[in-house]
């Protein structure tokens, strides 16, 4: 399978800012914006821009090793891709060690066999800045539009956990709920990705 490669990267249909749930903030943390774009067809680009004091979290690097099941216990940006009419959607894990994981769901937390799409991933960590950008082919079904819902799970230096999206639905962290899947996705007559009205500030 010929890999998918990030550049040119391409114009983002729409920027969004996502919000810690409020039952786990991270103070350390000052603002993570999502940029998501389409680049060749089928192919979606997502970008992540995390604000922060980057000394006070813990950001897996290459030498990680992290179990590939598991990316999202540490640092670990998420996106999840919904079909609009049928219950199914896709769940990537892309963590700033390089490492990602792709699990495939028929239902609510309903785990059905894993997609390979192509997909690949470069993250950049600065004073004050931690960058994470990825490309991933949509599945075939997303050509009759999908939701979409770009998610983090931020670690910090005590092992404390937050979780981050453009819309929290549950009283607890639930980034699998379905009214969390805040932004819709159509390819047809001209791409575009908006907020869905839940999920609008």
């Amino acid at each position: 399978m010929t890999p998918v490669r990030p550049s040119p990267w391409p114009e983002p249909l729409v920027r969004v800012a996502l919000r810690p749930h409020p039952s786990a903030s991270c103070d350390a943390v000052h603002g993570l914006v999502v940029e998501l774009g389409l680049g060749r067809p089928g192919v979606l680009a997502v970008g992540y821009r995390l604000e922060a004091e980057v000394q006070r979290l813990r950001i897996p690097g290459p030498e990680a090793g992290l179990d590939p099941a598991r990316l999202w216990a540490h640092t670990c940006f998420e996106l999840f891709v919904a079909q609009v009419q049928a219950d199914g959607y896709v769940e990537h894990n892309l963590s700033p060690s390089g490492q990602h994981a792709t699990f495939g769901f028929c239902g609510y937390r309903q785990r059905t066999d894993d997609p390979s799409p192509s997909l690949e991933l470069s993250s950049c960590t600065e004073p004050g800045r931690l960058s994470l950008r990825a490309t991933i082919a949509l599945p075939s079904w997303a050509a009759a539009g999908a939701r979409l819902s770009p998610t983090a799970v931020i670690e910090d230096a005590a092992g404390g956990l937050s979780y981050w999206a453009v819309h929290h639905p549950c009283a607890r962290p639930d980034f699998h709920h379905r009214d969390g899947f805040g932004l819709a996705l159509s390819l047809h007559p001209s791409p575009a990705i908006a907020l869905t009205p839940a999920s609008a500030p």
